[in-house]
């Protein structure tokens, strides 16, 4: 897919750029060198805000993450781990609970059939029953109280129509409208204070680029307030939620048989309780639903902005809640080595930076990395899991996790898969908490090297291979 880096900003209602936001290194700065903390000298950023508690910038995995950018398009990537695959998949299938034997481990599925095996893996998103089987609620996920949809439309349909910012890499349309203060009788909630106020300008405020996503204390989350879709005649028309508009022009000039399209994601901190009689009916939206409610909310948008709303394809449109697993390091659980997890199912994360895709990529192939070491005559030793300064997985420092060994004849053993689950907790860990980080304004995606520095400036020669031996399996 065709990459061009940088987050743009535009003013919602006008169509126009925003300026940079005040403290943000300009992508105009002569001479100006920005790291992952966006200052160059890999202290503090230049809003004086620190890496929060967890975030190290120079871990090497840390400033992968931060400064890597390449996106993929999920339906091809997914049409491309299923080639070849068509005997070993059943679709349909939903799944109950597992149960497991001296020699395998078999699962259940509602319409009765079962299917056994070595190893269980549990991907199946974050209301997974596999995780709840194996670990109880030690991973419940946080709801973080924003909304958001997603949809998509055709780059050919928006010719002509679509605001020329849009047409090449990420941008936000901010929506700057002045809105009145909440009725003393009926404060808000989802909405956080450091969201610009009425009066002050969005151009200069460092919320304004991430105030979709600036999101409640995750220790006492809320509800979206409920309000009646048709208010009484007696009270004044329904102001629209703050809500901003990501979008990503998505081109594919060596797949001539893709379509190019426009992918956005809009969010709301309230829920989108302007438009809906309550939070559960807008969860479980259809997809005209969901698309009418995204038409609504941008319809004070600019036109070259809301055009890609209104022209999208309706049937791809769908509705999240905002969710991550706690920061600050994954909860532990002790190890079975017939069932184990990756991926959503046991750390879901907000979608800022494309970290929770990666992450879950980097587990299943640090797991494929385990799992293939039998076959090649080595055996794993085991591991010793290790909280290093609230990136691990939690718990007292240095606390060891005992692992009752199975004969690994039949299967594999609880050493070797805890040896995939320590380093997934461990990495896995460190990028809940920057993506949490990044969502709740703490750490935003501003300060992150790509969108203002020098996108070919990644990682340095010898940065690699220190990534390279940080990530060494035999070390």
């Amino acid at each position: 897919m065709e990459f061009v880096p940088g987050l743009g900003r535009l003013d919602a209602r006008t169509g126009k750029v925003m300026g940079v936001p005040v403290g943000m290194p300009s992508p105009k700065s002569p001479g100006t060198k920005t790291n992952v903390n966006g200052n160059g000298n890999g202290t503090a950023s230049p809003t004086g805000l620190p890496p929060p508690p967890g975030i190290d910038p120079e871990d090497p995995l840390t400033r992968f993450a931060m400064t890597s950018r390449l996106p993929v398009d999920r339906t091809i990537l997914r049409s491309v781990l299923l080639t070849g695959l068509d005997d070993y998949i059943d679709f349909n299938k939903s799944f109950t609970h597992y149960s497991i034997t001296p020699s395998s481990v078999t699962a259940h599925f509602s319409d009765g059939t079962t299917a056994e095996g070595s190893l269980l893996v549990g991907a199946d998103g974050y209301h997974s029953r596999v995780t709840r089987q194996l670990v109880g609620d030690t991973l419940e996920p946080i709801d973080m109280g924003p909304r958001m949809i997603y949809g998509k439309a055709s780059l050919k349909e928006l010719e002509g129509v679509m605001n020329k910012e849009l047409m090449y890499g990420v941008r936000v349309a901010v929506d700057t409208s002045p809105r009145p203060p909440p009725p003393p009788t009926a404060p808000q909630t989802g909405q956080s204070d450091n969201i610009p106020s009425d009066t002050e300008d969005p151009s200069k405020s460092t919320g304004a680029i991430t105030q979709t996503a600036t999101v409640p204390d995750p220790a006492k989350p809320t509800s979206p307030t409920i309000q009646p879709d048709t208010p009484p005649d007696s009270s004044p028309p329904a102001r629209p939620s703050p809500v901003s508009l990501f979008i990503e022009t998505c081109r594919f000039p060596n797949l001539p048989h893709t379509s190019d399209y426009v992918f956005y994601v809009l969010t709301s901190p309230t829920g989108f309780s302007t438009f809906v009689t309550c939070d559960a009916s807008l969860l479980s939206s259809s997809c005209e639903t969901a698309a009418s409610i995204a038409e609504k909310a941008v319809s004070h948008f600019h036109p070259s902005i809301r055009a890609v709303v209104e022209r999208q394809d309706r049937g791809s449109c769908s509705v999240w809640a905002m969710t991550s697993a706690k920061p600050g390091g994954l909860g532990e659980w002790g190890t079975e080595r017939r069932v184990t997890i990756l991926g959503d199912a046991v750390h879901p994360m907000p979608p800022t930076g494309g970290l929770a895709g990666n992450a879950a990529l980097r587990s299943a192939a640090s797991l494929v990395r385990v799992l293939s070491r039998r076959h090649n005559g080595v055996h794993s030793t085991g591991a010793r899991e290790k909280n290093k300064n609230g990136n691990g997985t939690g718990g007292e420092k240095n606390k060891e996790i005992q692992i009752e060994s199975g004969s690994g004849e039949d299967g594999w053993t609880a050493d070797e898969i805890n040896s995939y689950e320590v380093r997934m907790r461990s990495e896995a860990g460190r990028m809940v908490t920057l993506a949490h980080a990044a969502a709740t304004g703490k750490y935003p995606l501003g300060l992150w090297n790509p969108l203002f520095g020098d996108p070919s400036e990644c990682l340095s020669e010898e940065e690699a291979r220190r990534f390279d031996r940080a990530l060494n399996w035999d070390e």
